[in-house]
């Protein structure tokens, strides 16, 4: 199987899981062509209508946002929703321009590549639910995102010390909650420090004591910024399907995070972490409560690796799209 992987730059997890995706495919004995393009062109994807396919291309997978530009005579194209930003709760917490942009010309490109595409996939059944909502007519096909298990494993010589350490990965928006952790790490106090990275796209500081930042990391340093944590916190308000939170399972991180979007899907409450009201006394309370209890962040650690290698692997994913993929060919 030859999968064409082309791609706008968004500095996002969809870049991560595509990069990752193509690595997955290489391995498993089918050819990869991931092609990027630079971020402008999220706002013109029609200037993309004229790149050539790679000569020996069977399928491409696409993003929603700029689809439809890739569609090839001949070659059945499929498109993958990893977070739809019609969904009401994405309202709350984005500028006005952005509300502009999303509601008419992302709205008006993603409607051109659901009609060009012989197959929709979302990456949760939440994502399903706001795509078929916000676009009548269309039931995608739920495919999870995967993480190398492989690379994401646990360290058996990690131990426990007087501290309590926290770690958040990921962009430091609103839509991911952080601006809940400081005032989740000031009512903790003493005991607790959390260790942050700065993402993809952000470069600012928490403005509280006990907080480290650790800049941006490479796929080692985050590996080992997993390996070296308690437990991952994930205040988030609304995802596709978090990769940051998949891969802290695969390396036996506990996962203390919102009941929201598809953090359920991800995380099973009280087996493979916690999940809390978007409330900072819910976050705090569940906190203490994991690092007061070391058998069960030893049980939970445990039953999140087994999730993450049983459910969420890439090579499951992988698995799954070439099933699609074939099936969409015949």
């Amino acid at each position: 199987m030859n999968v064409w992987l082309p791609y706008v730059i968004g500095g996002s997890g969809t870049d991560t899981f595509t990069r990752s995706f193509a690595s997955r495919l290489e391995a498993v004995g089918h050819s990869a062509f991931p092609q990027s393009f630079p971020h402008w062109m999220q706002y013109a994807p029609d200037l993309l209508r004229t790149v050539r396919p790679p000569h020996r291309a069977d399928v491409v997978l696409t993003n929603t946002w700029n689809g439809f530009a890739f569609k090839r005579s001949g070659l059945p194209m499929l498109t993958m929703e990893q977070l739809c930003v019609h969904d009401p709760a994405y309202a709350v917490f984005r500028s006005r321009r952005q509300a502009l942009f999303h509601s008419t010309l992302v709205r008006w490109f993603e409607t051109r590549t659901f009609a060009a595409a012989h197959r929709v996939v979302a990456v949760s059944q939440a994502t399903k639910k706001a795509v078929m909502q916000s676009f009548g007519g269309l039931e995608p096909v739920v495919i999870p995102n995967g993480v190398d298990t492989d690379f994401f494993t646990p360290d058996p010589e990690n131990n426990t010390g007087d501290v309590f350490r926290l770690l958040f990965v990921g962009n430091l928006t609103k839509r991911k909650g952080a601006d809940l952790l400081p005032d989740i790490m000031k009512a903790l106090g003493s005991g607790f420090v959390l260790e942050y990275t700065s993402g993809l796209r952000e470069r600012v500081l928490l403005d509280v004591e006990n907080s480290v930042a650790l800049g941006s990391l490479d796929r080692e340093g985050v590996r080992r910024a997993y390996r070296q944590a308690d437990a991952l916190i994930f205040p988030t308000r609304l995802e596709g399907l978090p990769l940051s939170v998949l891969e802290a399972m695969a390396c036996g991180l506990p996962v203390i995070g919102s009941d929201r979007s598809s953090m359920p899907e991800a995380v099973v409450h009280g087996e493979t972490g916690l999940l809390c009201p978007l409330e900072t006394e819910a976050f705090v309370a569940a906190v203490r409560d994991l690092a007061e209890d070391r058998q069960l962040r030893s049980a939970m650690s445990k039953a999140a690796r087994l999730r993450a290698a049983s459910e969420f692997s890439m090579d499951r994913t992988v698995e799954r799209y070439l099933d699609l993929f074939q099936e969409t060919m015949e």
